[in-house]
């Protein structure tokens, strides 16, 4: 069994930047940091399946985005899951070109339904994880201490998405590419 996820990788220099927020919240407490090198936008998480499943899952979802056109998108924002005052999970929001990255999300989920993938029942919401906290935090504070403005001016290319897989290890996810799939449109 693989365990895989479709994503938007980012510039390894703003992976880089995105990092250094961690210095900026030395508050946060109880919290497991993604690697500057595994940070993404992920548009679907698929979970377990089988290698046998890989081909015709990235047969699907190359036919569903083959009219896609490449785009791009700023990051801006910092918010958290469930809400700010009670943060499981850190993020980085979207600031342009979040429409782009919904209809994206809404071709790889419609080209997985018939593969047997549930659809997501609650809205896609556009970002990237920075941290996953053990416990329920407060985050309102250091959110406003922090200034986004540095990636909000990056434009960040979409030209493929990309069939990654993700192994578990007593040290952290790794994350492997299985394949990079173009937006042609």
């Amino acid at each position: 069994m693989l365990r895989l996820f479709i994503a938007v990788e980012l510039p390894p220099d703003l992976q880089r930047k995105l990092s250094s927020i961690k210095n900026e919240m030395k508050k946060v407490k109880e919290a497991k940091w993604v690697e500057p090198q595994n940070l993404h936008l992920t548009l679907k998480f698929l979970g377990n399946c089988s290698e046998e499943k890989v081909p015709i899952i990235i047969e699907s979802v190359a036919s569903s985005v083959k009219n896609a056109k490449p785009f791009a998108f700023k990051l801006n924002g910092l918010g958290c899951f469930p809400s700010n005052k009670r943060a499981r999970v850190f993020w980085i929001g979207i600031k342009e070109g979040e429409e782009d990255l919904i209809k994206l999300q809404q071709f790889v989920e419609e080209a997985l339904k018939p593969l047997g993938f549930k659809k997501e029942e609650k809205a896609f919401h556009a970002h990237v994880t920075l941290a996953r906290l053990r416990r329920f935090q407060d985050m309102r504070l250091g959110i406003a201490s922090i200034e986004t403005e540095e990636f909000s001016t990056q434009f960040i290319q979409v030209k493929s998405i990309t069939l990654f897989q993700s192994r578990l290890t007593p040290s952290g996810p790794v994350y492997s590419e299985i394949v990079k799939i173009p937006l042609k449109g």
